[in-house]
């Protein structure tokens, strides 16, 4: 077992329900611990208290990924979004404003252009007119004068930055049961996963309290080569049952025919947005990075 950590003494502490596959811990070269874990207080000025009632344990999935996405878009900035974009004294005032500078410096920059915006703004005010015009005829104009004349406004496109997607991350795995007593530990796993990832309705069912939250734990070594996890919540959840083409059971022992393969995939999102200075910790292998749930 790498690094002298076993699933045994992940994630154990108290009285949590704990569930594990392969049962044999000496098939757990590598693995993933998912701890579901709920956070509740009386009152609002209350510090709560975070209850986490189970521990689920299993292999490296052999799909795995961490997807990142960044929220970019076209937008057009105008004419006279360009011109003062492109002064110098404007950026600097803009830098100041970001740092905590007054806003008030933004409307002598302004002033200092005036001439410049002015001209610009003749420009952008006759196509406005044009325009109107044109919707007032049901006709449009500036289609008909860009056709005419084989030229076309410039509506002076920038890309802006809007902010950051949530990570998300993705486990797929394949399930293949070696007895009767494997097979129903695999769909205790999947029953808790299900359990955890739901809410309950309560107030005669007219509100819904919030499915439980998930810390998410690479054994060992793997976890300095791969990346740690800030709280999760489980978005989506499959099952299959047919892995093998068709499906397969056990014989019955007087309780049923479990399944012989069962596929789970699961996705799961991240709760706080990723920034360079948090990845930075990640990178770095601070532990305090992600595992505010642990």
């Amino acid at each position: 077992m790498a690094n002298g950590t076993t699933p045994s003494n992940i994630g154990t502490q108290g009285s949590r329900e704990k569930f594990q596959w392969p049962k044999q811990s000496d098939e757990l070269e590598h693995f993933i611990t998912f701890t579901p874990s709920r956070y509740s207080r009386s009152k609002r000025e209350d510090p709560g208290k975070r209850t986490r009632d189970a521990v689920i344990t299993l292999p490296i999935p052999y799909t795995l990924s961490a997807a990142y996405g960044m929220q970019w878009a076209g937008k057009d900035v105008g004419a006279i979004g360009s011109t003062l974009a492109k002064d110098e004294a404007f950026q600097k005032v803009v830098t100041g404003v970001v740092a905590g500078g007054d806003m008030g410096a933004l409307k002598g920059v302004i002033d200092m252009n005036f001439k410049e915006l002015m001209s610009v703004a003749k420009t952008t005010g006759i196509k406005n007119v044009v325009a109107g015009v044109g919707s007032q005829l049901g006709v449009d104009l500036l289609g008909a004068m860009s056709t005419a004349g084989g030229i076309t406004h410039n509506p002076h496109k920038a890309m802006m930055f809007e902010g950051m997607e949530f990570r998300t991350h993705n486990f797929s795995y394949k399930f293949l049961a070696k007895s009767f007593d494997e097979s129903k530990e695999i769909q205790n796993i999947i029953d808790a996963f299900k359990e955890y990832s739901h809410p309950d309705l309560f107030n005669n069912k007219q509100i819904f309290d919030y499915p439980y939250e998930w810390a998410i734990k690479f054994s060992g070594g793997v976890k300095n080569f791969l990346y740690a996890f800030t709280p999760c919540v489980l978005t989506s959840l499959s099952t299959s049952y047919n892995g093998a083409g068709q499906p397969f059971f056990f014989e019955s022992d007087g309780l049923g025919n479990p399944p012989v393969q069962i596929e789970l995939t699961m996705a799961f999102k991240e709760l706080e947005i990723l920034t360079r200075k948090k990845l930075k910790k990640e990178y770095m292998g601070d532990p305090g990075f992600g595992h505010k749930m642990g």
